[in-house]
């Protein structure tokens, strides 16, 4: 008994322990950390609204700015320039990879999209659900890639796809945040219920509806006449193509030009929006930024041609044209007239037909305009140190390959660069971008017809030049041969161009040389 009177205080003190103190043997809570809410999956951002204009196409850097935890966000640039920096939280997805690359430039289906259920899958793969908005940007002015992925996920059938106006140099030019982390999406299960076989041309339709359909080449003036910088089979461009090159989509602050600006510019290429529109480049990707603006701007009938003219070139019963800038069909931008009967037929001087009115119609010597007639007009390339003749002199049928000649009077004299009627323009003019590569040195030459020194700016990654010049009408070296590397990007306004070179190199050199002026951009990997 005595044992048992000594165990009840202990029995009874146990008990209380247990009773009170049961909670220290529980599993502990779970705590999220501070790091782990900040990575939590924000609510979907609300994108501005309007299921028509440009803010069903576009968003712009302040948007952006503050739903970036909101969004799916695609970085459309070369792997190289991404990996030099980014805006964080973005993912890179190249053009590339929503087609199939089998085969070589100019082969049969060569860089055409996937087929659907293999965009399906790369589309998941991006972390893309269909429930929150897609942002994608690029470098505008380059190639157009952000235009390609934006419209190879809208035929994909994904809402809500957005393309960031200004791209990557607006981020920048803002002083955001830029990182070098790379993201690891969380892959989705998106389904492709149904796929706009309606944005896409092949060559079939092409050939199918050549005669009523309006083709429409974004590619440059060069490209157009037969250059040929990618490999291409032949140089030149599709029968009766019209030339609206893509850069000059771009105004001098890298932003899309306003929607007036853009109407205007396709209106004088004779392109309404009841037309059935049919765009190409080289392999389909300025073409399709092209053709992403148009449908902004209402253009209800239009379709990029992928396979472009790298597949056209390719195929050898196709007619390929080639031209010089006076048979552009974007030159003849006013209504013809009829001649008085009283009127000389003698054709233009090549002088005199290389000054062109603000409306792109062709102007005499002495200023006034001249009519101009439903067909193509030549227009030769007038050497700056040819100077045109007196508008009281007869003008001379334009030889291939004009040669100066002495004047056979002496009372017959060059006008002074100096009149009016000189064709030589007073702003100085950027005549090309030469390339050259040795080692890991990549060397951009751009050669002026007389000193402009620019303003330059140096930032990671990218370097400005602002010459108070002018472009000339043709302007080899645009784009880069070396793209991956160094890209640039032509923007100009009145009196003024800005070649704006992105890099991936560790250092740049620049430097000007004289007789001829030249300014030399060194970028040394």
């Amino acid at each position: 008994m005595k044992w048992k009177m000594k165990a009840i205080p202990l029995l009874l003190s146990l008990s209380l322990v247990l009773a009170f103190g049961g909670s220290c043997f529980a599993a502990p809570a779970k705590s999220v950390s501070p790091k782990a809410a900040a990575n939590a999956k924000a609510p979907a951002a609300k994108l501005p609204g309007g299921a028509t204009g440009r803010e069903a196409f576009f968003v712009s850097v302040d948007w952006l700015r503050d739903n970036t935890r909101g969004v799916v966000l695609l970085d459309a640039r070369p792997a190289s320039l991404y990996s030099g920096g980014h805006i964080p939280g973005a993912v890179n997805a190249e053009w590339q990879s929503f087609c199939s690359m089998k085969g070589l430039p100019g082969s049969r289906g060569w860089a055409t999209i996937l087929a659907p259920k293999s965009l399906a899958a790369r589309i998941g793969a991006l972390g893309i659900d269909g429930n929150r908005p897609v942002i994608v940007y690029g470098e505008p002015g380059s190639w157009g890639q952000e235009g390609f992925v934006a419209l190879a996920l809208r035929m994909a059938g994904v809402t809500g796809v957005r393309v960031l106006d200004g791209g990557w140099p607006a981020w920048r030019s803002a002083g955001l945040p830029v990182t070098k982390e790379y993201p690891k999406p969380r892959p989705a299960n998106f389904v492709l219920k149904s796929f706009r076989n309606d944005l896409l041309a092949t060559v079939e339709h092409i050939r199918e509806r050549m005669g009523s359909a309006k083709l429409l080449d974004v590619r440059t003036l060069e490209e157009y006449k037969g250059a040929r910088y990618f490999s291409e089979k032949r140089g030149g461009h599709l029968p009766g193509a019209i030339l609206v090159p893509y850069n000059n989509l771009i105004g001098r602050d890298g932003l899309l030009l306003p929607d007036e600006d853009l109407r205007a510019l396709f209106g004088k290429a004779n392109l309404a929006p009841e037309d059935e529109i049919i765009v190409y480049d080289t392999a389909g990707v300025r073409s399709a930024y092209v053709t992403w603006v148009l449908l902004m701007l209402g253009y209800g009938n239009v379709r990029n041609y992928d396979a472009s003219f790298h597949e056209w070139a390719g195929i050898p019963e196709l007619t390929v044209e080639t031209g010089d800038p006076g048979e552009l069909p974007v030159l003849v931008a006013a209504p013809a007239t009829e001649k008085k009967p009283s009127e000389p037929s003698a054709p233009p001087s090549g002088a005199e037909t290389a000054v062109l009115s603000a409306d792109n119609a062709p102007q005499s010597a002495g200023g006034s305009p001249q009519p101009l007639k439903p067909v193509p007009i030549a227009i030769k390339p007038v050497s700056p140190d040819m100077a045109p003749q007196s508008a009281g002199e007869p003008s001379q049928p334009a030889k291939p390959d004009p040669v100066p000649v002495k004047p056979a009077s002496a009372d017959v004299r060059p006008v002074p660069p100096s009149t009016a009627q000189s064709a030589v323009p007073a702003a100085a003019r950027i005549t090309a971008v030469r390339w050259n590569k040795d080692g890991r040195k990549i060397r951009a030459v751009v050669d002026l017809d007389r000193v402009s020194e620019p303003r330059v700016l140096v930032k990671p990654g990218l370097v400005e030049l602002s010459f108070g010049a002018l472009p000339a009408a043709t302007l080899p070296g645009l784009p880069s041969p070396y793209g991956k590397e160094v890209s640039v990007v032509l923007v100009e306004s009145a009196g003024q161009a800005v070649l704006r070179f992105s890099h991936t190199a560790k250092s740049v050199r620049h430097f000007q040389l004289e007789k001829p002026y030249r300014y030399v951009l060194d970028f040394q990997f």
